[in-house]
């Protein structure tokens, strides 16, 4: 699974997102007692990751991702990606990298739909979750956008809604719903410091949630972090891929 929060505050959009991509059991008992043999198959062999303890997470094999956020090449926008994975199969984030690097939209909204064409032509059956951010530069003053993007359902919405500002998460819990409203009613008067913080702590507290109460460990650290300014996109945060035992 993996969680991803989008930020939007008057002074600049915040994104961040985990670095779990999906989990598959040792062995899918319920299905196999039950002698649903094509299920086990598919829960038992869902995804691929090279062993390693640090990714077995109670009869669970957690994989991590390198990279969920991207960023477009020579534009003031930026991806996050809610699930690089075509139904447990061929990871997109390739394509994904080569969309943010090879192609050019004026505005968010433009992009999203760009985004969506590409990963339904990527085949059917992913059920991709993307947030893209950005300024729009038409009109005097540039605004924060956000759209949502949803490959399964094949839309492209505004992910603020009505609001202008406010906080926005995709991902594997529903601990942080209940407060998602509460902050976004007064995110207006959040300095891009207190959208930073906030962006953190719904990933943090959802981290340790799932450790004390459901004990499946699936929002998983490190996290990337970047913000988008006017002025352009900078990293707060990021991971780097590492080659220790």
């Amino acid at each position: 699974m993996s969680m991803i929060v989008t930020t939007v505050a008057p002074d600049g959009i915040v994104m961040a997102a985990d670095s779990a991509l999906l989990s598959f059991k040792f062995m899918d008992m319920i299905n196999l007692e039950k002698g649903n043999i094509q299920e086990v198959i598919k829960n038992t062999f869902g995804g691929t990751c090279a062993y390693d303890k640090r990714n077995i997470v109670g009869k669970k094999i957690l994989t991590r991702s390198a990279c969920k956020l991207h960023v477009m090449k020579g534009n003031n926008i930026a991806i996050a990606d809610g699930n690089q994975r075509n139904a447990g199969n061929e990871s997109i984030n390739p394509h994904i990298e080569h969309f943010c690097n090879n192609s050019h939209y004026d505005d968010p909204k433009s992009c999203a739909v760009g985004l969506l064409n590409l990963v339904r032509n990527l085949g059917q059956g992913i059920k991709a979750q993307y947030h893209v951010c950005g300024y729009n530069p038409a009109g005097k003053i540039p605004r924060p956008e956000f759209w949502f993007v949803d490959a399964e359902k094949n839309i492209v919405m505004n992910g603020m809604g009505e609001a202008l500002y406010g906080i926005s998460f995709g991902g594997a819990n529903e601990y942080f719903s209940q407060y998602a409203f509460p902050i976004s009613d007064q995110m207006a008067s959040y300095s891009l410091q207190d959208a930073i913080d906030v962006t953190l702590f719904a990933i943090d507290m959802s981290i340790k949630l799932e450790r004390f109460i459901d004990r499946d460990e699936l929002i998983s650290p490190p996290i990337d972090l970047l913000v988008i300014e006017p002025s352009g996109v900078k990293w707060i945060q990021r991971k780097t891929l590492r080659g220790d035992l």
